[in-house]
């Protein structure tokens, strides 16, 4: 998925702030810091509960959240991150329900580990990438 993949997938230029017409656009918005509002987007785009959410950003990380109008670097980062790997399942499973169950299930390719255990890093995320497109092609994890 590219950035402008998941800028879509966060609600684009009404929840973004900004229209994003390229990757590098995206890049420039999260460095900026995301609106916190992508937050709500992202629940949303998974079925992420609270307690799945934190498997992305800590508690505590989004407890200091509040009360601000954009993330951090960093926490928007993971944001887009996680957000391109649940728009990527879409896409391969032509669906966000048979999506996210694929994302909750444990998966052998990943030593079964569930695909959402691992959005909390960049290589693991990356690693969810690779399997997804696998999947795509027919390799089937």
């Amino acid at each position: 998925m590219s950035p402008i993949d998941a800028a879509e997938a966060l609600g684009g230029a009404q929840v973004l702030g900004a229209a994003v017409e390229s990757e590098l656009d995206f890049v420039h918005l999260v460095e900026e810091g995301l609106p916190t509002r992508v937050i709500e987007r992202l629940k949303e785009l998974g079925d992420l509960s609270d307690a799945e959410l934190a498997r992305i950003i800590p508690r505590r990380t989004l407890s200091h959240v509040k009360g601000r109008k954009r993330l951090s670097a960093e926490q928007s980062d993971r944001i887009a991150r996680a957000a391109s790997v649940f728009a990527r399942a879409r896409e391969v499973f032509g669906n966000r329900a048979k999506a996210n169950h694929w994302m909750r299930q444990p998966n052998r390719a990943l030593e079964g580990a569930a695909p959402l255990e691992l959005l909390r890093t960049g290589s693991g995320a990356s690693l969810v990438e690779s399997i997804l497109t696998r999947v795509a092609y027919g390799v089937y994890s």
